[in-house]
């Protein structure tokens, strides 16, 4: 009885410095050389040279990942060893050569931690906000490694949807529109583009998206101030007026020389998106505007630039849209006519409409 313990104990003690890893194990294998590697976002690269022995077939990677036991098989062909879908945590990583026929070397056992993964690094900046018509989502990715962006939400007709963008920018922004205008619970978060079940902390916000308005009333907007206007009584206040029978026009006696420009206060910040214009109603198109710049501030001081456009048309009793660069909050516009038409001498507008989004 003694003596089968014994043999039983034998056995054990074999097949335990086969597959077990002691930190302490020598990083080196006579048939292997030697193993480095390289922590990435996720993931470890290993490098190792390939013994030249024809009865090895393929090296093995063994190691545990929460409790489960995984393996991985590179073959004498492969050009690089990568273990991906890991967390920043510790691994222990047995690394052995095999044959054919399931003979294995005693191990390398390698202990890394990774960097962590790419869609987490990202989640730590991921931000929504509300746009016109939906929502936009934002974020901050430094690796440069792909992430997946997924929105959870009700479209206009009720239903619920999943919005999902793959990307790799190191700055990114995607528009989830078409959604329901009533306020809602998004569910946002990043995860792995290659493995569903890794993803980030799942992060909600009660959000109604913003509805595209033209601000009618304009009674009480300010103008700031302007370059030049006729003496008969032709202010730049009339492009507020909702009259298309009255206009700005600079004054053409004096010959004020362009550009012009006028600024004003809509007297709260709101979401700009379009400016709508109506030329007077003239006999003489040479008096309608040719190109200009708009600009945008939340202060009055300091500006920027949000469209600028060279080709506004002569015509008459039709509203003529620009659609802004980018929709943003602003309080201050400035509008600044660069150029004469025909080298004709001033320029007449008869209504200014903004639209957008009240805040």
């Amino acid at each position: 009885m003694n003596r089968l313990i014994y043999f039983k104990t034998i056995i054990l003690a074999f097949l335990l410095s086969l597959f077990s890893c002691d930190k302490e194990t020598a990083v080196t294998l006579p048939t292997i050389g030697e193993v480095t590697y390289e922590v990435g976002y996720g993931e470890i690269s290993f490098n190792w040279n390939f013994p030249q022995e024809q009865d090895v077939e393929y090296v093995r990677v063994d190691f545990s990942d929460e409790g489960e036991d995984k393996l991985y098989s590179f073959s004498r062909y492969a050009e690089d060893a990568v273990i991906m879908n890991l967390q920043s945590r510790e691994y222990t990583f047995s690394i052995r050569t095999a044959d054919k026929t399931g003979h294995i070397s005693a191990p390398i056992c390698i202990s890394a931690t990774p960097l962590e993964p790419a869609y987490k690094v990202a989640a730590s900046s991921l931000k929504i906000e509300p746009v016109i018509g939906g929502v936009a989502v934002s974020w901050e990715n430094p690796t440069g490694k792909d992430i997946q962006i997924n929105v959870d939400y009700l479209d206009g007709d009720g239903v619920r949807q999943l919005y999902t963008s793959i990307s790799s920018e190191l700055t990114g922004k995607r528009y989830v529109l078409g959604v329901h205008t009533e306020e809602q619970v998004f569910s946002y978060y990043t995860s792995d583009p290659g493995n569903f079940l890794q993803f980030s902390e799942i992060k909600t916000a009660s959000i109604k998206p913003y509805q595209e308005v033209r601000f009618q009333d304009r009674s009480e907007w300010v103008i700031v101030d302007f370059t030049s206007q006729s003496s008969q009584n032709e202010p730049p206040t009339k492009i507020f007026d909702d009259d298309l029978n009255t206009f700005w026009q600079t004054d053409w006696r004096a010959a004020d020389p362009f550009p012009h420009h006028v600024t004003f206060d809509m007297l709260s910040s709101r979401i700009v998106t379009k400016l709508g214009f109506y030329n007077r109603d003239h006999n003489n198109s040479q008096n309608a505007p040719t190109d200009f710049i708009v600009e945008g501030s939340l202060d009055g001081v300091d500006w920027t630039i949000y469209g600028s456009y060279n080709d506004f048309p002569t015509t008459r009793n039709t509203e003529i849209i620009y659609s802004l660069d980018a929709p943003s909050s602003i309080r201050y516009l400035r509008l600044t006519f660069s150029n004469p038409r025909n080298n004709v001498t001033f320029f007449s507008l008869a209504e200014l409409y903004v639209y957008g989004a009240f805040l």
